[in-house]
């Protein structure tokens, strides 16, 4: 009883036992803790983010060049009609037997 009465009149003016002070201490220092090792995990998480948008941009990029190959225009239809020309004629060079002795 007579301890209680000494802690609220302590507390009145301001003080408070040491056991107190340690515990607030203790839970500081682990506060402290767990923030270092939150402040790691953001920053291995910005590094993962950094990758995956080099890597989101990089197929976005590739995308895009597929989409440009595969629309047609005028150059591509000329290109293409160019190779399957070339492909008939070995083709066909290639299937005929000489006329005669060269």
């Amino acid at each position: 009883m007579f301890y209680n009465l000494w802690l609220r009149a302590a507390r009145f003016f301001g003080l408070v036992p040491r056991w107190e002070v340690e515990l607030l201490m203790l839970e500081q220092i682990k506060a402290d803790k767990e923030v270092q090792v939150l402040i790691q995990e953001i920053s291995s998480l910005n590094i993962e983010k950094a990758e995956l948008k080099e890597e989101n941009d990089s197929l976005w990029l590739m995308l895009d060049e597929m989409g440009q190959s595969e629309t047609l225009s005028k150059t591509n239809i000329n290109e293409l009609l160019e190779d399957l020309q070339d492909t008939i004629v070995e083709e066909m060079l290639r299937d005929f037997d000489p006329v005669g002795d060269a």
